[in-house]
């Protein structure tokens, strides 16, 4: 949290002095080693002393337990915006700005998801440490509601979208956006639902099935 206030500010600084748009990532290298340092800070009052220790087999083994993990962040990273390469070859820039608005509201609703799964994600590893039965019986549960809240926030953003982009546009030409962004909507639930079974996947140590979804979702 302090590190985001502290990128907005850096953000608003850039453009309040005109700076160009590379200054701009000053904002989230600031955001990182304020993140960093406040962790170091308040790990201190657990571990003493915290001291650089390089040490190869632990990288190796490090690397070796975490690269389909990391594999399948980078295919992500990859389908998440390749929609936009597609947009700009076939339609052009203009349109790459008006999906881009609808995109960044429907990215920022998605963030509901994650805080609430990551709220839920040590109640997971309890049921899991239960029995497997109980394990399955709470994610059907849990599936269900984020289904249900995913509805709720489709349904929302049917009413709310034209205020919505409004907002952020200052209504400057930007209307199809709201089209963009009810079409989006309707992704909601498969969204929700999924950002469950993704830590289901990695609670099982199902990493290769994982790295395989993701890859036919980029295909």
């Amino acid at each position: 949290g302090v590190g985001s206030i502290v990128a907005v500010g850096v953000i608003l600084l850039v453009n309040k002095l005109h700076l160009t748009t590379p200054y701009l990532i000053l904002a989230h290298m600031i955001d990182w080693l304020v993140v960093a340092s406040l962790g170091l800070l308040f790990v201190r009052k657990f571990v003493k002393p915290i001291t650089p220790i390089f040490d190869i087999e632990f990288i190796k083994k490090t690397i070796s337990s975490s690269w389909l993990l990391a594999a399948t962040l980078s295919i992500s990273l990859i389908y998440f915006r390749i929609d936009t390469f597609i947009l700009s070859t076939y339609w052009g820039f203009s349109q790459v700005g008006i999906y881009n608005v609808a995109y960044q509201l429907f990215q920022s609703a998605l963030l509901v998801s994650t805080f609430i799964v990551n709220a839920y994600y040590p109640l997971m590893i309890k049921a899991l440490n239960t029995s497997l039965k109980h394990f399955y019986n709470q994610i059907i549960k849990a599936s269900l509601i984020m289904f249900g809240i995913g509805v709720i926030g489709t349904l929302f953003t049917q009413l709310t979208a034209p205020f919505f982009i409004h907002l952020i546009t200052g209504n400057s030409g930007f209307d199809n956006s709201i089209t963009v962004l009810k079409i989006l909507s309707f992704s909601f639930s498969l969204f929700f639902v999924s950002s469950i079974l993704l830590w289901v996947l990695i609670l099982l140590y199902k990493y290769t099935v994982l790295l395989f979804i993701f890859l036919i979702g980029l295909i």
